[in-house]
């Protein structure tokens, strides 16, 4: 249906997001993973995987270790900010977002108040 989306998970939301990654064949896809123990998440070894089998794809992978010092400071509102803003430099047609409720809807709402299409019905807890 779209060309280039984002797609927004945080902690274990990222789960669901796998297959859409591996069975992706010609969608441009940014994905924004912000987890607090990506380690434990989701192992070093299984991102490797991860990013061989989505090699060669128009997928580009950012992590936001929430545990690191120079990420850890931000809020919800400023992790809106940023997806935005993503958005806005990736030229995104869309935004899914996989996470718990309140962040879903905080993020959502900025995004539609920038007049960015955003999806969230799907809530991970």
């Amino acid at each position: 249906m779209y060309n280039n989306i984002i797609i927004v998970a945080t902690g274990g939301g990222i789960a669901p997001v796998i297959p859409c990654l591996v069975l992706n064949k010609k969608t441009r896809i940014v994905v924004i993973w912000i987890a607090h123990c990506v380690k434990k998440s989701f192992a070093e070894e299984q991102l490797s995987k991860l990013n061989k089998k989505i090699s060669g794809q128009d997928i580009i992978f950012h992590v936001l270790n929430t545990r690191l010092s120079t990420d850890k400071k931000y809020t919800n509102g400023d992790y809106s900010n940023l997806i935005v803003d993503a958005s806005k430099h990736y030229n995104s047609e869309a935004v899914f977002v996989v996470s718990n409720k309140n962040f879903t809807v905080d993020v959502l709402y900025c995004l539609r108040q920038s007049k960015v299409k955003a999806y969230g019905a799907n809530f991970d807890s």
